[in-house]
């Protein structure tokens, strides 16, 4: 996972809260059982997967690190294609050459008088495993070679560097001290960079997944003291930043990046050696708020004995990658495509991210393939995608959807599994027109814990609000809700645990702690069989646009009340004007969802049309910008890229208090949502019986 925890749901303040996160009052978001009953067909389907097969594909691709560019990536790309192959499936590998860079050199070197530290190359914690495959300088850390003090910034949060001046600590010129949590890594070095830090130290503290949580492992699934949490620290478009907006495909024009990477040293320790560091630190007390487990007070530093961090590339900085994808043509619908993802890369072995993802992904191909060789084809093409290169920045699947980006005007909906077994606790992100089609799923496929109940049962009986989260920046979902206008769902399986990017994320962990039975995992695959088969199958593509109305009616009355807070009590030009659009909208979805539910069989004519401007409809939120997101629905946080803002375009002006824009982005707004109601009711219209007579006829 390019996301550091599994967790689909935040809590926030201010503005934040109100429109950056997850909206837990919305009606929209919450479980309820579906309208009606399972579809026999694809019930039958999804029983197809088996925990064995799934266990043996596991043990396949996870007995290695397959880090994006190496010899172990391009291996499990044979293997994924080879399996596929073998179940009879169209596949094509897509070849990519992407900016890369690859640590030669990475170490920390701090003498005391309470302690020394000298390590070199951070030795990979695995020692049968070659620590060059396993860099431990962040993905697209700049090179350099810093000797300074160490600043202790907590979490790495704007907050934080704030209380860092006004406690008066310079943070400039310094080593930023910094732990995992609450925010995703890259914005925490470009929040240590704003503030003029030379180089940052990244590292997980016990008191957030380490042996304050419980035991560490082998003894339970907490974080040892050596396990290095590693990651990619960049930040903004996604893709490889080399060629932004464009595919990278092999031979076209180079460029080094110049944008959303850091330009100052970045690496991740364990917190056996953060102990040491700890006790160097001199200065004030940090405060109660910023104090971990470890036995040191957690002081803010700034002086004292200073610390080098030096880190060194390898001559190269391209690589090459590949996305392997296999396709099961459809029997009616050929050109409409329902598209199924897991990325295959990994820092180390990465049982839970992703080779659990993967194996789910390859398991639902199987199954349809093998339904597919009976004769029983699906109406609509499935596709399915193994993805290189996401824990860099979500690279192979952008750089297939900048590709296919024209095609992708007739996908119905994007699948993504990342991380989908690794404890028996459900949770999901999806679009709102995917939402309901995700519950009818969810309601279908048996719990990997509790015999005889539904996921979604299960699930609201462990949290009875069930909250669905919306898409963010954390994975290969976002270039399609962003950039394509594709909807998206992703959900799994997860419990807390401290072995995320390390070497104790293998299979080891898994069959001990994270799933043993693979039962995880075959609800996983039976839920996205489900799904699948579903969408590939439906007259009409299980989309319902009445919870993008509930959302949109929240995130308006988010934004009423902070113009009041603002003190703009009238609100200002652009909100009545979008609220007004957006209750046509809701009347033209609630409408159109009636006529989709309709038992009576209509002309296939007549559903296609409809298909086609629902598909259209999430499209009209697409706007171009200046900046690569191009939905005003939806797109992820800049202040926390894991996190997803809703009406981006409203919302970041709002924040700085910016009421011209803010009014702008309302009335631009109000357009948008007008053009995917005159959708809406275009479907709608070709559903309608006076006009099914028409479509018949050819008129």
């Amino acid at each position: 996972m390019f996301w550091e925890t599994r967790s689909h749901t935040r809590t926030g303040r201010g503005l934040c809260a109100a429109l950056g996160l997850t909206l837990l009052a919305a009606p929209s978001l919450i479980a309820t059982p579906p309208e009606r009953g399972v579809r026999p067909v694809a019930a039958s389907v999804s029983n197809g997967p088996t925990a064995e097969g799934l266990r043996e594909m596991a043990h396949l691709l996870g007995d290695r690190p397959r880090v994006a560019g190496t010899p172990g990536a391009a291996r499990a790309a044979v293997q994924i294609s080879t399996l596929m192959r073998s179940w009879g499936i169209d596949v094509r590998t897509y070849e990519y050459d992407v900016w890369l860079p690859h640590a030669s050199r990475v170490s920390v070197q701090v003498a005391g008088d309470k302690a020394a530290i000298a390590t070199t190359a951070f030795e990979a914690e695995d020692r049968e495993l070659p620590s060059r495959v396993n860099p431990v300088a962040a993905g697209y850390s700049a090179s350099g070679d810093v000797l300074a003090p160490l600043v202790y910034a907590n979490y790495g949060s704007t907050d934080d560097f704030a209380t860092l001046r006004g406690a008066g600590v310079d943070v400039a010129g310094k080593v930023a001290l910094i732990r995992y949590g609450r925010i995703f890594r890259g914005d925490k070095v470009r929040n240590a960079e704003a503030a003029g830090a030379a180089a940052v130290i990244l590292f997980s503290d016990p008191a957030d997944d380490g042996f304050a949580r419980g035991a560490v492992y082998p003894d339970g699934p907490f974080r040892p003291p050596n396990a290095i949490q590693r990651g990619s620290v960049k930040i903004g478009a996604p893709g490889d930043p080399a060629s932004p907006g464009r595919a990278a495909l092999v031979g076209a024009e180079r460029r080094a990046p110049t944008e959303g990477l850091p330009t100052i040293p970045v690496v991740a320790m364990g917190y056996a050696d953060i102990a040491a560091m700890l006790a160097e630190l001199e200065g004030v007390t940090a405060p109660a708020a910023w104090q971990g487990a470890l036995s040191s007070p957690y002081r803010y530093g700034g002086m004292g004995t200073p610390v080098r961090v030096p880190v060194e590339y390898e001559e190269s900085p391209w690589r090459r990658i590949r996305n392997v994808v296999g396709i099961v043509e459809g029997s009616r619908r050929p050109d409409e495509w329902v598209i199924l993802g897991a990325h295959y890369d990994s820092w180390t072995r990465g049982a839970i991210d992703n080779v659990s993802g993967t194996v789910a992904m390859l398991e639902t191909a199987r199954v349809v393939a093998t339904q597919a060789l009976r004769g029983n084809r699906p109406e609509r093409s499935l596709v399915f995608a193994a993805w290189d290169a996401e824990e860099w920045g979500l690279i192979g699947s952008t750089e297939w959807v900048e590709q296919h980006i024209g095609a992708l005007e007739n996908a119905v909906a994007y699948i993504n599994l990342d991380g989908v077994a690794g404890g028996p606790y459900f949770s999901a992100v999806a679009s709102p027109s995917l939402r309901s089609v995700l519950l009818e799923g969810a309601d279908a496929v048996a719990d990997p814990v509790l015999p005889g109940t539904s996921v979604l049962r299960g699930w609201r009986g462990r949290i009875p609000a069930a909250p669905i989260g919306l898409p963010g920046g954390g994975s290969d979902y976002a270039p399609f809700t962003t950039i394509a206008g594709v909807p998206a769902i992703g959900f799994g399986f997860s419990a807390a645990s401290g072995v995320y990017h390390s070497q104790y994320d293998s299979l080891e962990f898994m069959e001990r702690f994270g799933d043993p039975g693979y039962r995880q995992h075959k609800s996983a695959a039976s839920l996205a069989t489900w799904l699948m088969w579903s969408l590939g199958n439906d007259n009409v593509a299980g989309l319902d646009y009445r919870p993008l109305a509930q959302d949109l009616i929240e995130g308006l009355n988010a934004v009423r009340r902070e113009l009041r807070l603002q003190g703009h009590e009238r609100g200002v030009p652009g909100l009545r004007e979008s609220w007004s659009a957006v209750g046509k909208l809701a009347v033209a979805a609630g409408r159109l969802r009636a006529q989709t539910r309709s038992a009576e069989e209509l002309p296939v004519a007549a559903y296609d049309e409809a298909n086609r401007h629902m598909r259209r409809a999430l499209r009209r939120l697409l706007v171009p910008s200046s900046g690569w997101n191009q939905s005003v629905l939806l797109a992820p946080d800049p202040q926390d890229t894991y996190s997803s803002l809703l009406l981006p375009a409203v919302a970041e002006p709002l924040r700085r208090g910016d009421i011209l824009n803010t009014a702008a982005a309302l009335g631009g707004l109000a357009g948008s949502l007008r053009a995917v109601t005159a959708e809406l009711e275009a479907a709608e219209r070709a559903l309608r019986p006076a006009r099914r007579a028409s479509v018949v006829a050819g008129r």
